[in-house]
């Protein structure tokens, strides 16, 4: 529900909260000056240009724009911290970082299906109706078990067909 005009001289876009537009509230709650300009446009006393070729967004910290500088810092945490972001991702499936590790550490660090070591880190299998987790798999088998959309009757005729063949 708009309370009408921002207060922030210059702006025209309807208030939504503490008689600010979305805009100039959300630089409130982080903390950025009210009074920068809008949009793509430099600010010499802001530092200038970002540092990545390429982008001449005005830098906000560390001499990169936004978007570089949030990059850069959630792949610096990923890398100096890979358990807090396994950790995140694995709580959508009910299991902790320590789960995980039994889990591979059972499986002998490969794949529950094919057998073989992952390239990468293996993936999850869940049940999608019950949520239930089954197993850890390569990617090559989860994307087999989803094409086949977890229905067994499908992967016995998978089999048969290439039997048959």
């Amino acid at each position: 529900m708009a309370q009408g005009m921002c207060s922030i001289e210059g702006c025209e876009r309807d208030a939504i909260c503490r008689s600010w537009c979305h805009m100039h509230y959300q630089r409130h709650r982080r903390g950025i000056p009210m009074d920068l300009p809008v949009g793509r446009k430099r600010q010499p006393s802001r530092g200038g240009p970002c540092f990545m070729d390429g982008c001449d967004i005005v830098s906000i910290a560390t001499g990169l724009c936004s978007r570089h500088y949030y990059a850069s810092r959630t792949k610096a945490d990923r890398a100096k911290n890979p358990d807090r972001w396994l950790g995140y991702h694995l709580s959508r499936y009910g299991i902790t970082v320590d789960d995980f590790k039994a889990m591979l550490t059972a499986q002998g660090g490969t794949c529950a299906i094919c057998g073989d070591a992952p390239e990468r880190r293996l993936h999850v299998d869940h049940d999608h109706r019950t949520g239930q987790v089954r197993g850890l798999l390569c990617t090559g088998c989860n994307k087999g078990i989803g094409c086949f959309r977890d229905d067994p009757d499908r992967l016995r005729g998978a089999i048969r067909y290439l039997a048959e063949r």
